[in-house]
């Protein structure tokens, strides 16, 4: 777990730099994401959807100014931009299918937006946060998949085809946000590799 504190440091490489500016700017789309869903403003998660390739944007921006030392380096940094680029496209595929009429769903938008605030959660590696636990109230990744094991049989006993389609909808986005958690898993890992604790420079006091 990586340490508010590292957000303001002045000695970053670009590639931590790129990774921590990733991080904030996917906290910022998924508190978005969360407003939009709890709200029921299909029209605003659209607007995420729309906006999400930021995410890919602001760790490709490093690559302006980077010149590597050595092949970890740019081994690490492209595998900071490739992960943004896949955190872009998965907010993107959630927020869309999310947006969609799913007709019928009257609860599908707050579980949408319960997930976001637990994937906002698993980023939070605030003090607080490790101190007092989850502080968002959010779904989980098993939330997910106990959602998705329920799909087959309302589609199966579905006859109407708004609500077959509503159905299918708020399954795409199920699914792209089950690869949203397992990016995060990823995010986490490549945290534990930019900071690593073994290294003083990041973990003495």
């Amino acid at each position: 777990m990586i340490r508010q504190k590292f957000f303001e440091r002045k000695d970053l490489t670009p590639e931590q730099g790129a990774f921590l500016e990733t991080v904030k700017v996917l906290m910022i789309m998924l508190g978005n994401a969360a407003g939009a869903f709890e709200q029921n403003q299909p029209s605003a998660a659209l607007q995420v959807a729309r906006h999400s390739d930021v995410i890919a944007e602001t760790a490709a921006e490093e690559l302006n100014h980077f010149f590597p030392h050595d092949t970890n380096q740019v081994r690490r940094m492209f595998a900071v931009v490739s992960l943004g680029q896949r955190v872009s496209d998965a907010l993107y595929r959630m927020c869309a299918a999310g947006a969609a009429p799913l007709e019928g769903l009257d609860d599908s938008r707050g579980f949408l937006a319960s997930l976001c605030r637990g994937m906002a959660d698993q980023l939070d590696w605030s003090a607080k946060r490790r101190l007092l636990g989850a502080q968002r109230n959010g779904s989980t990744e098993d939330d997910v998949e106990l959602s998705l094991s329920e799909l087959p049989s309302s589609l199966a006993g579905e006859q109407k085809q708004e609500r077959i389609q509503a159905l299918l909808d708020f399954r795409d986005a199920l699914l792209a946000a089950k690869d949203l958690f397992g990016l995060l898993d990823e995010l986490e890992s490549m945290s534990e590799e930019l900071f690593p604790v073994m290294d003083e420079k990041y973990w003495k006091n």
